[in-house]
């Protein structure tokens, strides 16, 4: 049986949760399957073992307590395994060569252990719990009763009654099993919420728009890294109203008080076409049985699938609270004489390695990243630049094609292409970052943001007087409580042309066009605008390429090949950044990291050259031979020996080259001085990195371990029964 029908066997079963299954794309199953994954494929319990261990013999007894009235699921029913398996183990079998037996095992297995780190990390709060009493009780039954007691509804009552499981997680949930601190609920419930409210405002879209269709938009404008993201820990929380409780709720346009607290409805968005969203949303799950006869349909919260559902992002988020106390602990061997000592151990192995071979160095940096550090350079004059590429227009290249054919000499050649380049355009590529689509529209009205504002809080460069009134990325740019900063990435240069934004959301656009002594004005006068109004200096034209003779003479060598060439460069400056240093590289407050922000999002807006987009510090440049053309390389070389903000302009093949250099090994040696705890709570710098790095190291490795001891002390047959039965039809897909 080929791998393709076996997991089409494996859709037709699966019983998977609406929201995660439905990622795949593949049928589900009919109301006649049901039965069958229902079925119990693993059952847990580590209760008995605790019983006969030192330090939790004592709350064995409330665990099987808690198991026995359905607090946490000690059964794994198979739709569970199924619906694991389209989400991520069908991968294994298409990409990695696993059997589907070996694949449905390995599942099967992950499944178990959540379940014995599940049960584990209650013992280990009932063990923690300041309010535990001399009679040994957490305080967990009150808890519940207290929850059923405040239910706003006998439906919600009937509800909370039938998953007792919602309740014993929020309590363990809870802050040192306090019933006031719910940080981790309320947390938990608005990532839920947030969830099922994107999958309806991806379907309303379609809604709104009025057909059907799909947006196609693969030749999009790349976008800095981190947009609309939102930051790990943020959430809505609830508020108070006239005495009432309110929270971020799906929006399913039958919600009685109208547009939840927190939501933010779609452009065009309706009653009308929220409800046809959520009916969508019904039928998939009525699809996939997930809607019992008694369910209120009409409101969310009051389905049976809402509890199934939130029960399992409760048991998630419990893992991760377990994992973090623990991890806690492990970090108060984290000192900053540890720190010390690793970048120590570390650049001395990196030393001995790239004084043997300079090249592993080389590739070394060329994946540097926030999280992986080169602190030894065995030569100079290494560094990184960012390239702003001025393309020849797809008729330009035509007709130096005819003339590279037709010329007799590489001289005569080039000096065919200098008249090619002086009619070279620069023009902003950022168009598609509009769109009337709100999913898809990147742009907002800063006049609009600014109006009302006092001078210091106001956005936008406005200094060339040929900007249009739209920035990008409103949310990064102007709520850093909810959403990340881009990293080097200023945000300031509004689209370079004319906007005219119609009635029926559709942009009207026009970039302006500029030749190149414009568009080094324009960056110029944009990198002064980043630094400081005398921050240019050491500006220089090199050849006189865009002049009206346009008569170059170069230098030739016997072969005919160039000698020189420094007769290819057309200008060159430098932005006075100071001193830039590896250690302070992503310090915001420095004049390098400005300059550097202010070029990356020229680069956005004007080149060509994608490959240096949403680079770290954009690409290696060694000071011996590269790959890159020529011309380029000279120039970047010769700009990476000036050091950092120095900018050099050449042409190629390609057209117009703006190289700037981010950062320059000045010197072999110890790149960033070692780490610093002085440093190490100052956002940006280097030690500050790097111990965010190590923390996260350690805790990967320590959270591993701590769950493989787990995992490896409790999947025995004392714990862990499997019924192979019940799952044989899937471990027999491979025959």
């Amino acid at each position: 049986m080929s791998k393709k029908n076996s997991i089409k066997k494996v859709a037709a079963l699966v019983l998977g949760l609406a929201l995660t299954a439905g990622a795949t794309g593949c049928d589900f199953i009919r109301t006649d399957s049901m039965k069958d994954l229902a079925q119990t494929v693993a059952s847990v319990n580590i209760a008995s073992m605790l019983s006969e261990e030192d330090g939790t013999a004592d709350f064995a007894e409330e665990l099987n307590a808690i198991i026995d009235m359905g607090g946490v699921g000690k059964d794994i029913p198979k739709r569970d395994l199924v619906s694991y398996f389209m989400n991520v183990g069908y991968q294994y079998v298409q990409n990695y060569g696993y059997t589907y037996e070996a694949a449905f095992n390995m599942l099967l297995d992950m499944l178990v252990g959540r379940k014995i780190v599940t049960q584990y990390a209650m013992v280990y709060y009932l063990q923690n719990n300041p309010n535990l009493t001399v009679e040994g009780d957490s305080g967990c039954q009150k808890f519940i009763e207290t929850e059923l007691s405040k239910a706003k509804s006998e439906k919600e009552k009937a509800l909370l009654q039938a998953h007792p499981e919602i309740s014993v997680m929020k309590y363990f949930l809870t802050e040192n099993m306090n019933p006031d601190k719910t940080y981790l609920w309320d947390k938990t419930l608005y990532q839920m919420h947030a969830t099922i409210n994107a999958s309806l405002d991806s379907t309303e879209e379609n809604y709104i728009t009025g057909i059907d269709e799909e947006h196609d938009h693969a030749d999009a404008r790349t976008t800095p890294t981190g947009v609309g993201t939102e930051k790990e820990d943020f959430y809505i929380a609830p508020r108070i109203v006239d005495g009432e409780e309110d929270r971020y709720e799906v929006y399913t346009g039958l919600n009685k008080n109208g547009i939840p607290y927190g939501y933010e409805a779609l452009d065009g968005s309706t009653v009308t076409t929220r409800k046809k969203a959520y009916n969508a949303f019904l039928s998939s799950l009525d699809d996939n049985g997930l809607i019992k006869k008694d369910d209120n349909t009409s409101v969310l919260a009051e389905m049976d699938y809402y509890y199934v559902e939130l029960a399992s992002h409760l048991e998630q988020a419990l893992i991760v609270k377990y994992t973090d106390d623990l991890i806690a602990e492990g970090e108060d061997e984290l000192t900053d004489k540890y720190f010390a000592s690793r970048y120590q151990q570390t650049f001395a192995a990196q030393q001995q390695a790239y004084d043997k071979d300079v090249s592993a160095f080389e590739t070394a940096i060329g994946s540097i990243s926030d999280t992986n550090f080169v602190m030894y350079s065995p030569v100079a004059n290494y560094g990184f630049v960012y390239n702003i590429l001025l393309p020849f227009s797809a008729e330009q290249n035509r007709m130096y094609s005819a003339e590279e054919a037709r010329s007799t000499s590489d001289a005569e050649l080039y000096k065919y292409r200098t008249s090619l380049l002086k009619n070279v355009r620069a023009k902003d590529l950022r168009t598609t970052w509009f769109d009337e689509h709100d999913h898809a529209n990147n742009a907002f009205d800063v006049l609009s943001y600014n109006e009302g504002k006092a001078d210091a809080e106001k956005l936008g460069y406005y200094n060339s007087g040929e900007n249009s009134a739209y920035l990008f990325f409103q949310d990064n740019l102007t709520n850093n409580e909810r959403y990340e900063e881009l990293n080097v990435y200023l945000g300031q240069y509004p689209f370079n042309g004319s906007v005219e934004k119609k009635a029926n959301g559709e942009y009207k656009l026009k970039a302006n066009t500029m030749k190149i002594d414009d568009f080094l004005g324009e960056m110029e006068r944009y990198l002064k605008y980043a630094v400081g109004t005398n921050a240019i200096k050491d500006t220089k034209y090199w050849n006189t390429y865009v002049s009206a003779d346009n008569n170059l003479q170069y230098t030739l060598n016997e072969d005919d090949t160039f000698a020189d060439y420094s007769q290819f460069v057309y200008y060159s400056g430098k932005v006075d950044v100071g001193t830039v240093t590896a250690a302070n590289y992503f310090n915001p407050e420095t004049a390098g990291y400005r300059a550097a922000a202010a070029f990356n999002e020229l680069m956005f807006a004007y080149s060509t050259d994608t490959g240096c987009l949403n680079t770290y510090m954009g690409y290696v440049v060694s000071p011996f031979k590269t790959s890159y053309v020529p011309e380029f390389e000279y120039a970047a070389q010769w700009a990476v020996e000036q050091g950092a903000g120095t900018y050099v302009v050449c042409p190629s093949t390609y057209g117009w080259h703006i190289i700037y250099v981010t950062y320059a090994y000045e010197e072999a040696g110890d790149v960033y001085g070692g780490y610093n705890s002085a440093d190490a709570a100052k956002e940006g710098t280097f030690s500050y990195l790097y111990a965010e790095a190590m923390k996260e190291q350690y805790s990967a490795d320590y959270a591993n371990d701590e769950q493989n001891r787990l995992i490896l002390e409790f999947d025995n047959d004392t714990c862990v029964s499997r019924n192979q039965k019940t799952y044989q039809d899937l471990l027999d897909l491979d025959k």
